[in-house]
């Protein structure tokens, strides 16, 4: 009796330890041939899956192994990250941060610990400028001379 539950239990442990991978890989690879974002999962899923969990861990690897992200000939991995971003966002937005060198020369922005006060925000407004009026009624600034006029 007890030998069958050993049989049972190493039997249902050899379907299980072959079958979900196989359900795994199955839908893995199903589900990289129906996605439209990265062709290089779509052609080569391997490849791609361990191209992508080697880049989630770039930041612990490059801390020893690589450069640092400033670093690097002829582009640095910033500038690299910028561009392929700009390009695949369409986007060049960058936030500032501590990344930057708050002490060079040139530098108008810095971060602060507080936001200004209001007192320091206000403008003078006192001097007014003198202003005129400009009439365009019969101004023939954008009328093109080339044009005949309408035969009726």
């Amino acid at each position: 009796m007890m030998e069958q539950w050993i049989i049972i239990v190493l039997i249902a442990l050899l379907l299980l330890i072959t079958f979900v991978p196989g359900v795994l890989a199955l839908r893995i690879y199903f589900h990289d041939n129906k996605q439209k974002e990265h062709s290089v999962l779509r052609n080569y899923p391997l490849l791609g899956m361990m191209r992508y969990i080697i880049e989630k861990m770039g930041p612990e690897l490059r801390q020893y192994l690589f450069y640092n992200d400033r670093e690097g000939r002829p582009f640095n991995r910033k500038e690299f990250e910028y561009v392929v971003k700009a390009g695949k966002y369409n986007t060049s937005m960058l936030g500032y941060g501590a990344e930057r060198d708050f002490e060079k020369d040139g530098l108008y922005l810095v971060n602060s610990m507080f936001p200004a006060l209001s007192e320091e925000l206000k403008m003078d407004t006192t001097k007014k400028l003198q202003t005129h009026l400009y009439h365009i009624d019969q101004e023939k600034l954008l009328i093109e001379k080339n044009i005949a006029p309408k035969q009726k």
